[in-house]
Order: C-alpha cells, then sequence, then structure tokens
C-alpha cells in the first residue's frame, strides 16, 4: 500500500466548511484534501525552484 495516515488539527470553522462541501458533492473529506495538496504542493514547488534559481543567479 502506498498511503500514510496524516493526522493535523484544523480550525472548527474550516472543518464545518470542508464537511459542507463533502455533503453536497458526495465526497469524502479524504478526496478533497488530497486534490487540493496534489494541486497546491507542485505549484508551490515549482514557485519555489523558479524563485531559487532567480536567487542563485
Amino acid at each position: 500500500m502506498n498511503h500514510q495516515l496524516m493526522n493535523f488539527n484544523i480550525p472548527y470553522e474550516l472543518k464545518a466548511i470542508l464537511d459542507e462541501i463533502s455533503k453536497r458533492k458526495h465526497v469524502s473529506r479524504t478526496s478533497i484534501l488530497n486534490s487540493l495538496i496534489a494541486t497546491h504542493c507542485p505549484q508551490e514547488l515549482s514557485q519555489l525552484r523558479r524563485l531559487s534559481e532567480e536567487l542563485s543567479q
């Protein structure tokens, strides 16, 4: 299996929003979070690498 359990704290209001989205879309919270992370992390990493290259020149 290629998965690892992650536990983290989330503000109550943000969890309530996530729960509402999950219920209305009939998608699990895990699926939503994985999708957001999969989108955000490559973009962020790309920006960080680009910034690092600019600073090293």
